[in-house]
């Protein structure tokens, strides 16, 4: 698990231009969405040759394959149907999602920045790729009353998933310039 610098393009600069007057939007992508569901079916239907097969040892993880699969399944379709949707605005940022709606101000984040986090199957001992996603910290008065949620060494507070139509290194870049804008507004004003 490391940090990297976001990348020096900024994306939806238009946008932080107007901030104070709309929000910026970034939808979810339907697409990863998609990828899921693909897996996700691919994992069903083995489950399912599993149970037809009838064997004890392979019938034990088919039956729960095709389940825990299938609901991932059925969560790829919601995603794909109503995507996620993260809204900046000058008080902060907020993300809708199927289960829920969460947001953060802008003056309880310390800083935003790219989380990597190594996929390693340890039973197997492979890794299968780098994860990357825009994290955040807590300020130090909001931190007292919060735990870590990426890694019990605190390596970020929270953050916001792998599944939005920008890279996370340009979400980043889009949070901090938006949250710099919004703070320096406050300061001004």
């Amino acid at each position: 698990m490391t940090r990297s610098k976001p990348t020096a393009a900024l994306p939806f600069a238009d946008g932080l231009a107007t901030l104070d007057r709309e929000p910026i939007v970034i939808p979810g992508s339907r697409g990863k969405a998609v990828m899921l569901l693909v897996a996700c079916v691919g994992f069903v239907m083995l489950g399912l040759v599993a149970i037809v097969k009838g064997e004890d040892d392979v019938l034990s993880m088919g039956l729960p394959a095709a389940l825990i699969f299938g609901l991932g399944g059925l969560i790829a379709i919601l995603q794909i149907v109503r995507p996620p949707v993260m809204t900046l605005t000058m008080d902060g940022v907020s993300v809708k999602t199927i289960f829920k709606t969460w947001s953060v101000r802008w003056d309880q984040v310390e800083e935003f920045f790219v989380y990597k986090a190594r996929n390693v199957n340890q039973a197997a001992g492979y890794a299968m790729g780098t994860t990357e996603m825009a994290a955040f910290n807590w300020t130090a008065p909001v931190a007292a009353g919060k735990r870590g949620l990426l890694s019990g060494k605190k390596a970020a507070d929270g953050g916001f998933g792998p599944g939005w139509t920008v890279s996370a290194a340009d979400l980043v870049s889009l949070l901090n310039a938006a949250k710099t804008r919004a703070l320096g507004r406050e300061m001004a004003g």
